[in-house]
């Protein structure tokens, strides 16, 4: 257990340092949630380019706007 907290203090710190790299309100707030519903400890992620397939199924794929993905990593991700 631990390991897992200090991972999750990391987390933050990594929030942190994105958050001087935008505008201010732009990145969502750090919320540190790593207690689950079953008393799991657990960290939620996500973003706003993936989903998983399972929930894909009629949602049409966007391309990444200019800008996004000027290496095309996403891309080669998806």
């Amino acid at each position: 257990m631990p390991m897992f907290m200090k991972a999750a203090d990391t987390i933050q710190v990594i929030h942190f340092h994105f958050d001087w790299q935008f505008q201010e309100g732009t990145l969502e707030e750090y919320a540190k949630d790593i207690e689950g519903s079953d008393g799991v400890d657990q960290i939620s992620m996500w973003n706003r380019y993936f989903i998983p397939v399972h929930k894909a199924k009629d949602i049409q794929v966007l391309a990444f706007l200019p800008g996004v993905n000027p290496a095309g990593t996403l891309h080669r991700m998806a």
